[in-house]
């Protein structure tokens, strides 16, 4: 990453919803950079779909035709098992008014194979996709408040190793943000995290901590 390499938005992840969020805001002009730790394609679990996903939001992203070419099972509606009831509860997606005729189905996709497709369509148009590139939030809490404010992003190759710049520098983004109520760079980014170990915290709001970031 060059000195003067700058974007309107970094997504990281290449899922479903990075590639997806990419792309749209890529279609309305904007420069985004996404970032994904593996290379893809990669086999991950699932994916059960809905028909306003294959309607909707695949027909704006311009990709129905592609996804018409894998061969995905099509899904006509779904049975499910409700609480504690033995009875199955069964749906048509045709019953709803809103699918009407040809839009009353939808596909259980290989994962493997839709999340690639969706990346290759954020290239195409135009987000610059890096992958094997791993993103570590960097953050500061402002004024000993709950909110996060992100401040940048870490880039490191897949190998571990932090991403090095031409100049020899690590690599990474900085988040230029605003002053919006004594808080810079919070409108600006945001962030988003599951830990394995983490337990809920009951205590009020006013006697939660939480610890110094760097």
């Amino acid at each position: 990453m060059t000195n003067d390499e700058t974007y309107d938005v970094c997504v990281i992840g290449g899922g479903p919803a990075g590639s997806t969020a990419a792309t749209f805001i890529a279609m309305c002009g904007h420069r985004v950079l996404l970032l994904e730790r593996e290379a893809l394609p990669v086999y991950k679990i699932g994916e059960s779909l809905l028909p306003s996903t294959i309607h909707g939001i695949c027909a704006m992203l311009g990709v129905t035709e592609e996804l018409k070419a894998q061969n995905f099972i099509r899904k006509l509606g779904g049975t499910f098992r409700w609480g504690k009831s033995p009875e199955p509860w069964t749906f048509a997606f045709a019953e709803s008014s809103r699918f009407p005729g040809p839009t009353s189905y939808a596909y259980q996709v290989e994962r493997i194979k839709f999340d690639l497709v969706l990346l290759n369509n954020a290239k195409r148009k135009g987000v610059e996709v890096r992958e094997e590139h791993r993103a570590a939030i960097r953050a500061k809490r402002r004024h000993h408040m709950i909110l996060l404010a992100v401040c940048g992003i870490g880039l490191c190759q897949h190998s571990g190793f932090p991403a090095s710049r031409r100049d020899g520098h690590q690599a990474g983004i900085d988040v230029v943000g605003r002053e919006d109520d004594g808080i810079v760079g919070a409108p600006c980014g945001a962030a988003w995290c599951a830990l394995e170990t983490a337990k809920r915290d009951r205590r009020p709001a006013e006697k939660r901590r939480l610890p110094e970031l760097t």
